[in-house]
């Protein structure tokens, strides 16, 4: 029997060891370090992102809505003959009216808000409480919590659209030949030298009809051949609006939580019952101040034959406040542009940040100091000023000289 020699082999022993595998653990840790705060980074980088995009968001927004209302003011219609022209149905008021109505007597409400048609804008500067004349619509210091030093506006218009429109040239061709108004609504109808404040019932009216279901006066220019009395003015919403910033977000502040800087809005709308009723609304969040500045138009000073107005539709001046001139008290009458001026705050505090800026709320030389110039916060908010000069559509075409 032939020996066969074995060739023994020597199995090696595999494995880490423990060296091995500490330096591995060591190596996978830095990764998932590096990883981790790649991550974090990325994360609270999309999240200031965020914040940023969502902050100008909310100052776009609130210009936009500020704007559109403004340049709508003075929006009645028909209704073009105003003060002060010799002979005007409604005179230009001594002083300043209040804005915000009780509504607890129609009769006295429809009368005051015609007396204010004239202003089609008003304003309070730098507030440090609630003013006299905002107490019904505002209701309390408490539930308004309007910001301190801020400016409010208000705001008068009417509806861009009609109720009732056989004819189709107010509503973008659709015609209507009958309407119910919302009951306890505001509305007015208007013509050619008069206007009516009327407030809604809920029954179907139609063109010979007011927003009381009523027989119609006021006659439209373009049914000038049609009687008298047979066929009413355009109906439309009657919008009061009161903007102001707030030290929270809801609408009661007596009862929030969201203490976040907000653009409000008091709007007069039909309650239950058939009155109406004066309703906060908030806007958007984060705004944290509103300046005003006024574009007055005081030049000529002499009365156009031609338009029965002062001036020309051009601002000769910006100014906090319109001041009172020879043909008009109040001066609110004279403002023919608007220029406003937004502080949008972030909602959120941003982590190791401090805004040590300062905001000036301003353009005029008469704003230099007081409210408009806002001193560094020294917080963990970021802040962004957006301005815009907003011009009275209505207010400059009926002051502007035929050609």
């Amino acid at each position: 029997m032939k020996s066969q020699n074995l060739t023994q082999i020597t199995r090696q022993p595999k494995g880490f060891s423990l060296v091995e595998l500490m330096v591995a653990i060591a190596i996978g840790l830095f990764l998932v370090a590096g990883l981790t705060m790649v991550f974090a980074n990325s994360s609270r980088t999309y999240g200031e992102l965020q914040k940023a995009a969502q902050q100008i968001e909310n100052g776009r927004l609130a210009i936009s809505i500020l704007s559109e209302d403004i340049k709508n003011a003075g929006q009645f219609g028909d209704f073009v003959m105003q003060p002060p022209i010799s002979g005007a149905p409604i005179a230009i008021p001594g002083t300043s009216p209040d804005p915000c109505i009780s509504t607890s007597n129609l009769a006295t409400l429809k009368s005051s808000l015609r007396l204010a048609l004239p202003l089609h804008v008003q304003g309070y500067g730098d507030v440090t409480s609630l003013p006299s004349g905002l107490t019904n619509c505002l209701t309390s210091s408490t539930v308004a919590k309007v910001t301190s030093n801020t400016d409010i506006l208000v705001v008068r218009r009417g509806d861009t659209l009609v109720l009732v429109d056989p004819e189709a040239s107010q509503n973008g061709g659709s015609a209507t030949t009958s309407a119910t108004p919302v009951a306890g609504e505001v509305y007015i109808q208007s013509a050619l030298t008069d206007v009516a404040v009327q407030v809604g019932v809920a029954q179907s009216i139609d063109k010979t009809k007011t927003a009381e279901n009523t027989a119609a006066s006021l006659t439209r220019k373009d049914f000038t051949s049609t009687p008298a009395g047979t066929t009413g003015g355009y109906i439309r919403k009657l919008h009061i609006h009161v903007y102001f910033v707030s030290d929270c977000a809801d609408a009661d502040c007596s009862s929030s939580t969201r203490n976040i800087p907000t653009l409000k809005r008091a709007e007069l709308v039909a309650g239950s019952g058939g009155v109406p009723v004066w309703r906060i609304v908030p806007l958007v969040e984060g705004i944290e101040s509103l300046q005003i500045e006024y574009g007055i138009d005081t030049a000529p000073a002499t009365l156009n034959a031609a338009t029965g107005y002062y001036g020309d539709g051009t601002a000769d001046s910006f100014v906090d406040a319109p001041t009172a001139t020879t043909w008009d008290a109040t001066g609110w009458s004279n403002v023919v542009a608007v220029r406003l001026f937004v502080l949008a705050r972030n909602t959120e505090q941003t982590t190791g940040y401090s805004d040590s800026k300062a905001y000036e709320l301003r353009r005029s030389v008469a704003a230099a100091t007081g409210a408009n110039s806002i001193a560094a916060k020294n917080d963990s908010y970021k802040r962004h000023v957006f301005e815009m000069e907003v011009p009275l559509i209505n207010t400059i075409n009926r002051r502007l000289p035929p050609s």
